[in-house]
């Protein structure tokens, strides 16, 4: 055996053995001991050996240990990083996380779409957001000021919910911002973005309807406040013309009188116009004459048209048309005043509006609406009906009104289309298909009562109404004629009846305080229904659902609606007098 074939660490230890002894074995004595140090070298050798391999056992397995750690550590993240993108990816709206160094650490593809970035979202991965904003900010009707506010918001580090941005396009887009904060040290920020334009206009389109539903319950209330004294100033007014008649008068008093009755019957036809269209219920259809709603329209608009132009009307015959008569002339009203807003104010006698009706050859209604003011550009025209569009100042439009119009004509089957051009005026025409047959057929118009000679018999008439200057009124009217007694209220009225019910007619006011018309009407049916068929129904206004159906169940001839004048009282008392059969 040479020392090649010796194990290492033998052959270490017979090295320090032969250096120890300076000199090889050569004796028995000496090759003894020389034998006991390999011996125990070789036992070393053994407990150096299990050492190190004891050693290398425990550093594998903890090295495995920590690589296996490490591996679902590593999984794990990757499995959480994949939960953010995908939940970035599908949360509505645009999204984007910056980091702590506003580098882009993912968008979504809905972020890329709204702002106009033609890129996939990976590839902006790692982008400054600086250079992202700058090339953004075109976007936005006032760049300036987003920039502005990125900036102080990320300054802030504060959430902010539901900040309004507003594009060039007119969009609107709510923004939310989060900062990013892992053991309260700072990593970055979440934007949100969520248009919200449509839910705009429908949240403005519901506090429109809000709004003129509260202005037309105001309105109904004047309007039945107004027609009480209207009444009796139209009545007297009419009396005191009738009485005087035939006495001699200066022509200057005549004068007068006829201009304070004019005056009265203005008030009478502005409320009344008032009264039918704040209180027609948006659901009801009928079939309806295009031009009462122009007419009404016209009216309305009226203050802001005679300042600037003069109202040209050429009416054909147009067929009527199914819809609502409310909203119908809510179109027109925001058509002409647009129309009027067109031309400015101070050339009312060289400036026209014409407005034109006819039936075309497919037998809809046609209504043009034609200005002379200054036209609309052409990059505008085909944006006019888009919402929240308006070239009016901030407070004067909000560019809801044209497509509100469009939408109410589209709902009857119709359209609207816009000629302009820029210094030469604007032409709108509605066209608006014809109501069916049967539709037409069953619209039908309150016809006023033909002309009743003088009271054949003396009747006996209750009148019931808690305005009591009405009373004079009845009296001077037909109390030459007729047996009058008056109650102010429906409980004096019960009182009156329980003690002698013999009347041949009894006109009650519909609303009234305590107990109503209506509520009366079911009293006397109940306790003396021959009398039930013999009540006449003044109103000044049905303003409730209850009120407006009771009306609609009654026949024209039970109905008084006021302001009325004498002439009209006696009509209608005599009529019902005459007719003998009181029974319906």
């Amino acid at each position: 055996m040479t020392e090649k074939t010796l194990h290492p660490l033998l052959r270490r230890q017979l090295r320090k053995a032969s250096l120890e002894t300076n000199a090889s074995p050569t004796t028995v004595t000496s090759w003894q001991g020389f034998l006991r140090r390999i011996s125990h070298a070789y036992v070393e050798n053994d407990q150096d050996r299990y050492t190190v391999e004891r050693s290398l056992s425990i550093s594998s397995r903890e090295m495995q240990e920590q690589i296996e750690r490490s591996r679902v550590a590593e999984e794990n993240l990757r499995a959480a990083t994949d939960r953010v993108v995908a939940l970035i990816e599908n949360l509505p709206g645009g999204n984007m996380i910056e980091d702590e160094n506003r580098k882009i650490f993912k968008a979504n593809r809905e972020f890329c779409k709204m702002f106009g970035i033609h890129c996939p979202p990976e590839k902006l991965v790692g982008a400054d957001c600086l250079t992202t904003v700058e090339k953004a900010k075109a976007y936005f009707e006032n760049p300036e000021n987003f920039v502005k506010r990125i900036e102080e918001t990320i300054s802030a580090k504060k959430v902010v919910i539901g900040d309004e941005i507003t594009l060039r396009d007119k969009r609107i887009l709510e923004r939310n911002y989060f900062p990013i904060f892992i053991n309260n040290t700072y990593h970055g920020h979440f934007w949100q973005y969520a248009d919200v334009t449509e839910h705009r206009h429908q949240r403005m389109e519901l506090e429109r309807a809000e709004r003129m539903a509260a202005v037309g319950a105001l309105a109904a209330g004047v309007a039945h406040e107004i027609n009480n004294p209207l009444t009796y100033v139209l009545a007297n007014l009419m009396f005191l013309s009738d009485e005087l008649g035939h006495a001699p008068m200066s022509s200057e008093l005549t004068r007068m009188l006829a201009e304070a009755r004019e005056g009265a019957e203005r008030v009478r036809d502005i409320v009344r116009d008032l009264r039918t269209f704040s209180h027609m219920p948006d659901e009801q259809v009928d079939a309806i004459d295009v031009r009462d709603s122009l007419e009404w329209a016209i009216k309305m608009a009226n203050n802001e048209i005679r300042h600037r132009a003069q109202i040209v009307k050429q009416y054909g015959e147009p067929p009527r048309v199914l819809g609502n008569q409310s909203k119908l002339a809510q179109v027109f009203l925001n058509l002409l005043i647009n129309a009027a807003h067109a031309i400015p104010v101070g050339h009312s006698s060289t400036q026209k509006i014409r407005i034109a009706t006819k039936t075309d050859e497919r037998s809809c209604a046609v209504i043009a609406i034609q200005d002379s003011g200054e036209g609309i550009p052409k990059k505008n025209l085909r944006r006019i009906f888009e919402p929240f569009f308006t070239t009016k100042p901030i407070g004067i439009g909000t560019g809801l009104g044209l497509s509100i119009c469009l939408n109410i004509v589209r709902a009857m089957g119709g359209d609207i289309t816009v000629k302009s051009e820029k210094g030469h005026g604007t032409e709108v025409t509605v066209v608006i298909p014809p109501a069916r047959a049967q539709d037409a057929a069953g619209a039908t118009q309150r016809q006023p009562l033909p002309t009743i000679p003088e009271a054949k018999r003396h009747g006996r008439l209750l009148i019931i109404d808690d305005e009591k200057m009405l009373a004079s009124v009845f009296t001077r009217a037909i109390g030459v004629d007729h047996d009058v007694t008056f109650a102010d209220s429906s409980n004096d009225a019960i009182a009156l009846l329980e003690k002698d019910n013999r009347f041949d007619l009894i006109l009650s006011d519909l609303m009234m305080p305590n107990i109503t018309g209506m509520e009366l009407y079911g009293i006397v049916s109940a306790r003396w229904p021959e009398l039930s068929a013999r009540m006449i129904f003044m109103t000044g206004g049905a303003f409730t659902e209850q009120a407006r159906e009771f009306v609609a169940q009654l026949p024209p001839e039970r109905i008084l609606d006021k302001p009325f004048g004498s002439r009209t009282l006696k009509t209608i008392i005599n009529a019902r007098l005459n007719a003998g059969n009181m029974d319906h």
